[in-house]
């Protein structure tokens, strides 16, 4: 069976050998997710209704209630993030696990792919997001009355974060292979995957775990280099976008190098022939292009 090491190795191999199309879509990727994030940044949703000043401090007066609406109002959008996401997850997913360097392939092709990842991404969504946005409503609702101060509910909230993300990524170690899956357009076959995960689901948690972690690393870093500049109130919100949009030089990669991981773990466990994924096995065409 295909040690930890070696799905790592893989992964990255693949990733070389696809290079040019991998950086455009992670280029893609990460103007797309800094352009939607950076839009949103110092935007307060309950103002997008127009509603009265008097009405907007009477919700406000209530944390529930302005939490509840927050995430009513931040889902769509969240959902439009995922369609972005489910986009280019297919992409790079169809690069990597294409059986010919010049294989034929539509565009049209990717449609019910895509529509498949995108209930997968809305999914996860629907059960994460009101979590994860409604603690951290609280937490800040909290930390304004004097309940509990600045250091403690930043140290709360990150412990709720990672928590949350092991969870995704144990639950993610099993379901995993729903992604390529639904590119090489089989359907999601959540059963499948979760049999079919049994032998490597301690590996592909811990690699998923740990691959952000160089990166988590990297944005440490360059908060840390941003900090040392001083933001008036007149240029607090460039502060807020480039907090988003490190936050996307963190996530993107994580999500490119964490597919590719999925991809070699699909491909030694289902034999998928796929030219860019050392170890894989060979289609017929490539064994015949290899006598050639």
């Amino acid at each position: 069976m295909i040690s930890l090491g070696q799905i790592l190795g893989r992964a990255i191999i693949a990733l070389w050998r696809r290079r040019l199309p991998v950086l455009g879509l992670t280029s893609a990727w990460l103007v797309l997710d800094g352009l939607m994030l950076g839009a949103l940044s110092g935007h307060d949703p309950t103002l997008w209704l127009g509603l009265p000043l008097e009405l907007v401090q009477f919700i406000y007066s209530d944390a529930l209630l302005a939490g509840l609406l927050q995430i009513l109002l931040l889902l769509p959008i969240e959902y439009l993030h995922d369609l972005i996401r489910a986009v280019l997850v297919v992409l790079l997913l169809w690069t990597l696990l294409a059986p010919l360097p010049g294989g034929r392939r539509r565009v049209s092709d990717l449609a019910l792919p895509i529509l498949l990842v995108l209930v997968f991404e809305i999914a996860w969504t629907t059960a994460l997001f009101p979590i994860d946005h409604g603690l951290l409503h609280l937490a800040v609702g909290a930390e304004s009355a004097g309940t509990i101060d600045a250091a403690t509910m930043a140290y709360a909230l990150q412990s709720v974060k990672i928590v949350l993300f092991a969870g995704y990524a144990l639950a993610m170690s099993r379901f995993c292979f729903a992604y390529p899956n639904a590119v090489l357009r089989r359907g999601l076959l959540l059963e499948r995957s979760w049999h079919e995960t049994r032998g490597l689901s301690t590996r592909l948690f811990l690699l998923l775990l740990l691959i952000p972690v160089p990166f988590v690393v990297l944005r440490t870093l360059l908060t840390m280099a941003l900090f040392q500049y001083e933001f008036t109130m007149e240029t607090r919100h460039l502060l807020q976008l480039s907090m988003e949009l490190l936050n996307s030089l963190q996530e993107v990669p994580t999500a490119v190098l964490s597919l590719a991981v999925i991809a070699v773990a699909y491909v030694a466990v289902t034999g998928h022939a796929a030219a860019a994924i050392p170890g894989g096995a060979r289609s017929p065409q490539q064994l015949a292009e290899a006598f050639e």
